[in-house]
């Protein structure tokens, strides 16, 4: 809608004075802006500024050609920056006036019938384009191509088509009558003549495959799917660079859920054509939802290059890149979104995580205390940068550093003095740091101190049970689960704690293997349940069994250096030394705590001084 400002009306009053002064030789009124706090009333405003418009054209033309050539400039020039600024009533309004004196300057009418339209006043552009492509004796194609464009906003459809006719009709070759045309006839019901048209237009422009997938189209709508493809295909082959027809059948074998078809399809014309937009789209978005993350990598690359602010796609890449393994080019991508969204606390998040896993543990750290309080992620990327700390208090510890852990413990005491729902899971990673240097009553000291915290649940109580067995307080450690127990007769992870630590003190075997059964009859897929199983079995003298459970248990955890090393501890006792060694050399690997690794040592020491003997039999 117009704003004609009064300000517009001050610069329109000084322009009629200066005129008056042109051609009177008098002195120029000097008009100034009345303050006033009531609305401005815009229909009235316009309607005075036209008035006034109108009587200095009026007077223009009385004064002669200097006074029209000086306001028609002033009003062009006026209209041309109104244009500018997106107000097209503002300058139609001005242009109007210039047309009145200049009624013969076709430019000037060709502006004035523009501004119209883009003022949305087609009814009133409607007669100057009529003129103007009469006078132009149908050479100046696009005013007939608008004409008809008006028509068909108006839905004077008989109008249209006979403005796209007469286009055609003068030259056969253009492109968008003919469509147009076809789309005016498609429109009104009239699918023959539509297609008749565009096989003709096909036959005058043989190069070129728009009419031919519009065919397709059609065939779309009159559900003729096989037609349909046909055409698709036909265009794609007809101008293999044709983007609209490679998206048109890639989209059909989508809907058929044929997504191998619409790859290829996709795949084939970026061999042509490797940089179009909205082909490289469609292929990655298939690709996505069929899971092909490996092969759709280059792709997404290629798609992020030519829309470098498309951050969910700048997401999906970066995951990508992680899955990947490209931890630099990751780390690079969410910088990137970072910039973009430099608060989201996602981002930060997952760039302190990329950061992390690439050990950049500064990095890491810094980027995680950039969450704010208020995060959902801010106690876990405090946890995050005390893991960390955990670690650097190891490798210090390695290098034989005075109170290793001293900066971590002073994250910690730091961070619960204000957030006191963290201090579990913060004492947890302290007391994993003590078990790891074989500390184990430090251990227990730090889990001590909060097992009656918020969050301490029987996960940790069992965990606090293992380390009070590690210090060979076998009986605190049974009688802590045995409560546990009580509470809940079905924990499988309390029934093979107890099973498992009677077990390993060769007491109540019976009890013990009752226990273990009834864990196994509960979670009958847990690794560390199998592997109780299998080490009673090996107590009790029976290696076969033994060997079975306990090929299942490694089956289902790999990692767990315990596991693995009764494993080679039952291989040594049926005398198989070579695989014995294979699976003590697998525990070492796989150990982190100082007790654990001392144990493996010793055990492929004793190994290896009894397969010496043997190995000279």
């Amino acid at each position: 809608m117009m704003n004609i400002t009064t300000s517009m009306k001050l610069l329109t009053i000084v322009a009629l004075a200066h005129v008056a002064s042109c051609a009177h030789h008098s002195e120029p009124k000097v008009v100034t802006e009345t303050q006033s706090e009531k609305p401005v009333d815009e229909k009235a405003l316009k309607a005075q500024v036209e008035s006034q418009l109108s009587a200095m054209a009026e007077q223009a033309k009385k004064a002669g050609p200097k006074a029209i050539e000086f306001l028609s400039s002033d009003l062009f020039l006026k209209a041309n920056d109104a244009a500018l600024r997106d107000d097209a009533q503002t300058a139609s309004l001005l242009l109007k006036y210039v047309h009145q004196m200049n009624p013969d300057d076709l430019y000037v009418h060709k502006r004035y019938a523009v501004e119209l339209i883009r003022s949305g006043e087609l009814l009133a552009a409607e007669p100057h384009l009529k003129h103007l492509y009469k006078v132009s004796k149908g050479k100046e194609e696009a005013l007939g191509l608008v004409l008809g464009g008006i028509y068909t906003a108006l839905d004077r459809s008989d109008d249209a088509k006979k403005a796209y006719s007469e286009v055609l009709a003068k030259n056969a070759k253009n492109e968008e009558a003919c469509l147009f045309l076809a789309k005016a006839h498609a429109v009104a019901k009239e699918a023959s003549k539509a297609k008749q048209l565009l096989v003709k237009c096909q036959k005058a422009n043989p190069k070129n495959a728009v009419f031919t997938y519009y065919l397709g189209k059609i065939a779309l709508d009159d559900k003729k799917p096989k037609q349909a493809l046909s055409y698709f295909n036909k265009a794609l082959k007809l101008q293999p660079s044709f983007h609209q027809a490679a998206v048109a059948l890639g989209v059909f074998h989508e809907e058929g859920e044929d997504f191998k078809s619409a790859i290829k399809v996709y795949r084939d014309f970026l061999k042509v054509k490797p940089s179009n937009y909205q082909v490289l789209s469609r292929l990655v978005q298939v690709m996505f939802a069929t899971s092909q993350y490996r092969d759709v990598l280059p792709y997404a690359e290629r798609l992020s290059s030519l829309d470098p602010d498309n951050l969910n796609l700048k997401v999906r890449l970066g995951i990508l890149y992680t899955d990947s393994g490209k931890l630099d080019q990751a780390i690079g991508t969410f910088k990137e979104i970072l910039v973009a969204i430099p608060d989201s606390d996602k981002v930060l998040f997952y760039l302190g995580s990329l950061y992390k896993d690439s050990h950049q543990y500064d990095d890491a750290m810094a980027t995680f205390q950039q969450i704010p309080p208020d995060s959902a992620l801010f106690h876990e990327s405090a946890l995050q940068v005390t893991q960390m700390l955990n670690v650097v208090a190891l490798e210090n510890a390695a290098k034989g550093v005075v109170e290793p852990e001293k900066q971590m413990k002073e994250q910690i005491d730091t961070y619960v003095a204000k957030h006191e729902e963290a201090k579990v899971g913060m004492h947890l990673v302290l007391a994993s740091f003590y078990e790891t240097l074989g500390k184990v009553d430090s251990a227990i000291e730090s889990l001590a101190k909060v097992r009656n915290g918020k969050g301490f649940d029987k996960t940790h109580e069992l965990y606090f049970a293992s380390l009070l067995d590690r210090a060979k307080r076998h009986d605190e450690a049974i009688s802590l689960v045995e409560k546990m127990l009580d509470k809940d007769p079905q924990d499988a992870y309390a029934l093979n704690f107890i099973g498992y630590t009677l077990v390993e003190q060769g007491k109540d075997m019976d009890r013990a293997y009752s226990l273990i059964k009834k864990a196994i009859e509960i979670a009958p897929k847990d690794g560390y349940i199998r592997d109780t199983l299998g080490w009673y079995y090996y107590k009790i003298g029976n290696n076969e069994k033994a060997l079975a459970e306990l090929h299942k248990a490694v089956k289902l955890v790999s990692d767990d250096p315990v596991i693995t090393k009764h494993l080679a501890t039952v291989y040594r006792e049926l005398e198989s030394f070579e695989l014995a060694k294979k699976y003590y050399v697998e525990a070492l690997k796989l150990s982190k705590v100082k007790n654990d690794k001392d144990e493996v040592i010793k055990a492929l020491e004793d190994l290896e001084a009894v397969r010496l003997p043997a190995s000279k039999q």
